[in-house]
């Protein structure tokens, strides 16, 4: 699954385990596990590959890649009708 979110603050970190707030439309949680974890930056947007996992205490998107800016979503091409 693809999100695409701004990384607001960073919540949790343990060693190589980071905890991210971001916003995409909605509040989300975030999880990264890794060496060079994405930063929290509110003007750039980020594309990030995962899955969403239910917790206890609720449900986190786990990244497992992420892409920084510049990222382009393609709309619809009108049709002309005849």
């Amino acid at each position: 699954m693809i999100l695409i979110a701004k990384i607001k603050k960073l919540i949790f970190n343990d060693g190589d385990y980071y905890v991210f707030s971001a916003w995409c439309g909605k509040e989300v949680a975030v999880t990264y596990k890794g060496d060079d974890p994405p930063k929290p930056l509110k003007n750039t947007d980020y594309q990030m590959i995962g899955e969403y996992k239910k917790w206890k205490n609720g449900r986190s998107f786990n990244v497992t890649s992420w892409k920084k800016g510049n990222i382009k979503i393609c709309k619809p091409v009108n049709r002309i009708k005849l």
